[in-house]
């Protein structure tokens, strides 16, 4: 019984390692896209999201424009937003299955994020058509802590707790109900303004 809890998590932990690496790979895939590659996959992005929008696609060319150039921006930082949060999800997933402390486990994970941020700029600065922005690093450093110290410190309080993933899920599950609410309200209360 013990050697299979212990072959189990070790099974896990793998596929939490596995999948930090493809994010890693995915996020270095995208900062490698020059400009137009990269604008061309947010507009084909927007172009799909919108299609079925009326209130989009019966504006004149020139408003049309404007909205989808928003819409393309917002979608930009949306995925930045998601992948950095996904990185936050995966290295305190990955600080918990490993049984790091606490404040150890905020402090490491903040500083994988980070340099990874920081390597991902300096990354585009090397692609034509893109920039490295400092705000960028922070902004996606920023990310990836808050994830890293709220699921370390609720995950510690309650590790003993046998449902502690289910409220972890949960808290993940309300954390993107409220994303999709503020999508909402945005997209059809403020009329993309």
């Amino acid at each position: 019984m013990i050697k299979n809890n212990i072959h189990k998590n070790n099974i896990i932990k793998i596929i939490v390692m596995l999948l930090l690496l493809i994010l890693f790979g995915m996020i270095f895939i995208f900062s490698g896209q020059n400009g137009q590659k990269s604008t061309s996959l947010s507009r084909t992005v927007t172009n799909q999201l919108t299609k079925n929008i009326s209130y989009v696609q019966n504006l004149e060319a020139n408003e049309k424009e404007v909205v989808l150039l928003k819409i393309e921006a917002f979608i930009r930082k949306l995925a930045h937003f998601l992948l950095y949060t996904l990185m936050g999800i995966l290295l305190i997933t990955t600080m918990i299955l490993f049984k790091v402390k606490l404040k150890k486990g905020v402090i490491l994970s903040f500083s994988i994020g980070a340099i990874y941020a920081i390597l991902d700029e300096l990354h585009q600065l090397f692609i034509p058509e893109r920039t490295a922005r400092i705000i960028d690093v922070v902004i996606d450093s920023m990310r990836n802590t808050i994830w890293n110290y709220g699921g370390m410190d609720d995950l510690e309080k309650h590790k003993k707790d046998k449902n502690v993933i289910n409220r972890y899920m949960l808290k993940l599950i309300c954390f993107y109900s409220q994303l999709l609410a503020y999508i909402y309200f945005y997209f059809v209360h403020k009329k993309l303004i």
